[in-house]
């Protein structure tokens, strides 16, 4: 009996969260344009460039890191392994649709 219950606790609180696959909509306040990069690691690597001013001086280096620039409004479905606060995504509408990669939930209008 306890483990109908527990079970049962688990399958409701799951309901609650939404389905990863759920279509999630792109943009945050303020941005037009939201950066999908090619993983955590291209990211990381970008934001570093970027604190040090090199997006100003040469772009290519942090444009290299992305795999797409998708547009505020765009749909994306959350693939692979979502983490606590960034989500790996695949664009289904849209000029980019079509493209993988990685964003912060910030990005998300879940």
């Amino acid at each position: 009996m306890r483990r109908l219950m527990i079970a049962a606790a688990l399958v409701t609180a799951w309901a609650g969260l939404g389905r990863a696959d759920d279509p999630a909509l792109l943009g945050r306040p303020g941005m037009e344009q939201i950066y999908v990069w090619l993983n955590y690691e291209s990211w990381s690597e970008g934001l570093a460039l970027i604190r040090a001013g090199v997006h100003e001086t040469d772009p290519q280096m942090v444009i290299r890191l992305l795999a797409c620039i998708a547009k505020k409004g765009d749909h994306a479905v959350i693939v692979g392994r979502p983490s606590l606060a960034a989500k790996t995504i695949l664009v289904i509408d849209g000029a980019h649709k079509g493209c993988r990669g990685f964003v912060t939930d910030e990005d998300l209008g879940m």
